[in-house]
């Protein structure tokens, strides 16, 4: 009994700082654990190696030529050009009759 009463007297004396110090080893195994699974990614990374090798096909001449046709070129500019100037000549003309009616 004697025995049995040391022992309450210890659980009362420290229980409450023997549960923190579980608590915080707990915390403290979850931290190293997940610095050890850091370390073994960041030594995985490590270990690694890239291939830089990089196979090339032999150079072949092409079928038809990369270049777009000239004449859609033009054609496209020209038609641009001409719908361009079209609607500047129409807003001249919007301004001036609007200008002769305020006045």
């Amino acid at each position: 009994m004697k025995n049995m009463k040391h022992e309450l007297e210890n659980l009362a004396k420290y229980g409450g700082a023997n549960i923190t110090m579980n608590q915080e080893m707990g915390w403290a195994r979850k931290a190293v654990a997940e610095t050890r699974d850091r370390y073994a990614r960041a030594k995985v990374d490590l270990d690694q190696s890239l291939s830089s090798k990089f196979v090339v096909n032999k150079a072949i001449k092409a079928e038809k030529k990369s270049y777009p046709v000239r004449w859609l070129i033009v054609v496209f500019s020209t038609l641009s050009a001409l719908f361009l100037s079209v609607l500047v000549l129409i807003g001249i003309e919007s301004y001036a009759q609007f200008k002769k009616s305020k006045a």
